[in-house]
């Protein structure tokens, strides 16, 4: 799984009431690179294709696999 995006939209009239005047108040959380299932030993089964001879495509290196990141967040609108 490359990518997970879960967010909830609050409903602002019951929240801030209409004296804030906000319109979208939404709070969020993301991630890339969740989970890979795979029997791969190495560190990333998409190997890197760094390589300009095609007799290099493919091959590990060790090269380091892409980082799991989190972004988490908050979106209001006026």
């Amino acid at each position: 799984m490359k990518n997970l995006q879960i967010g909830y939209t609050i409903p602002t009239e019951k929240v801030f009431g209409s004296k804030w005047g906000i319109s979208k108040f939404r709070v969020y959380a993301s991630t890339t690179n969740v989970f890979t299932i795979t029997n791969y030993t190495g560190l990333d089964p998409e190997v890197s294709a760094e390589s300009e001879t095609y007799s290099a495509l493919g091959v590990d290196r060790g090269i380091y696999p892409n980082p799991r990141q989190f972004l988490f967040g908050v979106s209001v609108g006026f």
